[in-house]
């Protein structure tokens, strides 16, 4: 009887212990929701740079990407450990020890991933309630008539175009990046460090080297063009195609979140910002192109609501060139979404950062990485406009 109570008593303490990890698990989940705006902002500016030191330091020891190799290999790690627990647990319950077995597998996986949860909430998490970049800018969601946004969209255009004729084009008429990827991430890095001291961002002054990554024509079947790995402090950029008008603002989109802001909003509102400042004219057409594309629409809706005429400054033989490359990127992925995976692999892929995003608190999903017209509109009023007149 005595051995029968004792057993029961360690049954008891080890389904406690479990329990505990279990909530100490969901504690750490949750536990940056509690913070205020200020305590996050406080902690992402003056104390996220040096806790992300050490993981960004040995990053830059590597000019290829560790994450991707860490997944290449930890793919058949974790079947072979998924065959090693149905082998085990087969002979433990041969044993009748497959309780112990069970406990012993649980509460390893429970303190792994409470030192996981932990860490990436130091890396991301808590950088998610930080103070909203366009709040620390004063860009204040004003309300802008038809002639307002026309002028605004004249500024993107004029800018879209200048940027344009200063690179060059292939034998199809196609621009690319002035640079190569390692050239451009150390650019990016280092735009980024001069908008932020410019606007006190407050953004870590740790260098990212921002790695390309080799299987980047298979990483597009999943839609994803750039991805920040939180736990080695990594910005990870897909290299299928160079798209001179996006390519960017994706690899400065990917340095932001290193550099402290977590909200894909915010990054993209950096990244374009920066490069609408930057030197390279490369730099510069990826950010004109976002914010005309983005009020393009706007103004020819408002346009035809409001039966005004729509904006005659466009001039087709200009145009022509960035029609080009726009053209260029579409054929890439035109070939890529013919894969007969590409839709299923594409649609997980987006379901699982839709829930990833809104289980870290952003409401909107994959809609963040979407920024409102009205941001751009706030930033050439007060940053272009207001500097003007």
């Amino acid at each position: 009887m005595k051995i029968i109570k004792k057993n029961k008593q360690h049954i008891v303490l080890k389904l406690l212990i479990i329990i505990f990890l279990a909530i100490l698990l969901v504690g750490s989940l949750v536990f940056p929701r509690f913070l205020s705006e200020e305590i996050a902002s406080f902690y992402s500016g003056y104390i996220f740079p040096y806790v992300s030191y050490i993981p960004n330091t040995v990053s830059n020891l590597n000019h290829i990407s560790i994450t991707e190799n860490l997944v290449v290999v930890l793919i058949p790690t974790i079947l072979s450990l998924i065959i090693w627990f149905v082998v085990k647990f087969i002979l433990s319950v041969s044993k009748r020890d497959g309780f112990n077995f069970i406990y012993t597998v649980m509460r390893f996986i429970l303190i792994v991933a409470i030192i996981l949860s932990i860490w990436f909430q130091m890396m991301h998490g808590i950088n998610y309630r930080r103070t909203p970049v366009k709040k620390v800018m004063n860009l204040t969601g004003q309300i802008y008539d038809y002639e307002d946004y026309c002028q605004a969209l004249l500024w993107a255009y004029e800018g879209m175009i200048d940027a344009r004729l200063r690179l060059g084009s292939d034998y199809n008429n196609v621009a690319h990046m002035e640079t190569s990827v390692e050239d451009s991430a150390l650019y990016a890095n280092m735009l980024l460090d001069d908008f932020s001291d410019q606007y006190d961002l407050k953004l870590s002054k740790n260098l990212i080297r921002a790695k390309a990554v080799s299987l980047s024509d298979y990483w597009s079947q999943t839609d994803i063009v750039g991805m920040y790995d939180v736990f080695l402090g990594e910005a990870n950029v897909n290299t299928g195609y160079i798209d001179i008008q996006y390519f960017p603002i994706i690899l400065c989109h990917e340095i932001c979140h290193a550099k402290g802001y977590a909200s894909e909003t915010d990054c993209n509102e950096v990244a374009t910002f920066a490069c609408l400042n930057a030197s390279r004219a490369d730099f510069r057409y990826a950010a004109y192109y976002r914010v005309y594309a983005s009020l393009y629409t706007i103004v020819a809706q408002m346009a035809k609501q409001e039966n005004k005429p729509f904006p005659d400054f466009i001039d087709n033989y200009y145009m022509e060139l960035v029609t080009i490359d726009r053209a260029a990127g579409a054929a890439y992925w035109g070939k890529v979404r013919e894969g007969k995976l590409y839709n299923f692999i594409s649609d997980v892929s987006e379901k699982i950062n839709d829930t990833f995003l809104k289980a870290n608190g952003q409401a909107g999903g994959t809609g963040t990485y979407h920024v409102p017209p009205n941001v751009y509109m706030d930033y050439y009023m007060t940053y272009v406009e207001g500097n003007n007149a």
